[in-house]
């Protein structure tokens, strides 16, 4: 008998199968209909039809065919379960899905994950249906695991609730930005993960600057989705602040298409209670397929001017 240091040396720590817990059924859906060929630990979602005769057809997660909701995740159990399933093409070859409880997934090449860190699916690109560590999400590890150096998927043991999808992601307060005219970044931004994107998807990009003293002349405040120098979300125009004024954002985000934005919101700049709530651009261009970095910038009047990032905070809903 192991010790209780390495009785979890084992990866995954339950099994080479993660098997649902009490009476091997607990929260199994069987069968599935799988549209698309799986593998064990696959994040699926239910096609996006009214047809009855389609209700349990699946297709892998972020398919355009399917609702943009996790339906769960393809499983197969049994004595030698198979870890690659072809398309189903009738129903005695339908496969299995765990769609809420304990559950494998399978952790996406270069992951490394804790017990208990949040994952998600990927809904897109090489990695599409696996499992990526994340601010919140739909899945909780059971266990730790060192997948960085992976070149294919690890089956590693989770607790599945779909409807824990969304997430938020904050940092702040960031270093003081002085002694320069140049637009700069705050040393805080928050990024998104490649893929992690969808036509469909809603963002709330929320944060506030503050201003450390009396400015010479105007400053510009910007919002950048890809980094300085691409499409702005927010522009304040040239404002001259006084020292504890607050530059206040909030800025609604619907992935429109596969390359644009659309926006919504506004911000304030000026001492609280007595500026003037502006609008916000109405669309901005996206990379889905890169990682996108939410920076907030400054471009200063003069070099005396000094202002800090004091948080920055990118939902998703």
């Amino acid at each position: 008998m192991g010790t209780f240091t390495n009785v979890s040396g084992s990866s995954p720590v339950d099994g080479a199968i993660a098997q649902p817990v009490a009476s091997g059924r607990y929260g199994m859906l069987d069968p599935i209909r799988q549209k698309q060929a799986m593998v064990v630990g696959m994040a699926f979602s239910f096609e996006d039809t009214t047809d009855a005769t389609k209700r349990l057809n699946v297709y892998l997660y972020g398919n355009a065919a399917a609702k943009t909701t996790l339906g769960g995740v393809f499983a197969q159990d049994g004595n030698a379960p198979t870890l690659s399933v072809a398309i189903a093409t009738g129903d005695a070859d339908c496969g299995q899905g765990i769609f809420a409880g304990y559950a494998p997934i399978l952790l996406a090449p270069g992951e490394t994950v804790k017990r208990g860190d949040h994952l998600e699916p990927i809904p897109a690109g090489p990695n599409q249906a696996m499992w990526r560590v994340a601010p919140s999400g739909p899945a909780t590890s059971r266990e730790y695991f060192d997948n960085s150096a992976g070149t294919e998927g690890a089956l590693i043991s989770s607790d599945l609730f779909p409807c824990c999808g969304e997430w938020v992601s904050s940092v702040g307060p960031s270093a003081a930005v002085t002694g320069t005219t140049a637009e700069t970044a705050y040393n805080k931004t928050v990024t998104l993960p490649a893929y992690s994107l969808r036509v469909g998807d809603i963002l709330r990009i929320t944060g506030g600057v503050l201003c450390n003293n009396g400015a010479a002349g105007g400053n510009v405040i910007k919002v950048y989705i890809n980094g300085i120098g691409s499409a702005a979300l927010v522009t304040t125009g040239a404002v001259t602040f006084s020292a504890n004024d607050v530059m206040q954002f909030q800025v609604d985000v619907r992935v429109n298409t596969t390359i644009l934005l659309a926006l919504s919101g506004g911000f304030a700049f000026g001492t609280p209670g007595t500026v003037t709530y502006k609008a916000v651009a109405a669309t901005a261009a996206v990379v889905l397929t890169a990682a996108n970095v939410v920076t907030v910038a400054v471009t200063p009047n003069n070099n005396a001017d000094s202002s800090t990032l004091e948080f920055l905070a990118v939902e998703k809903l």
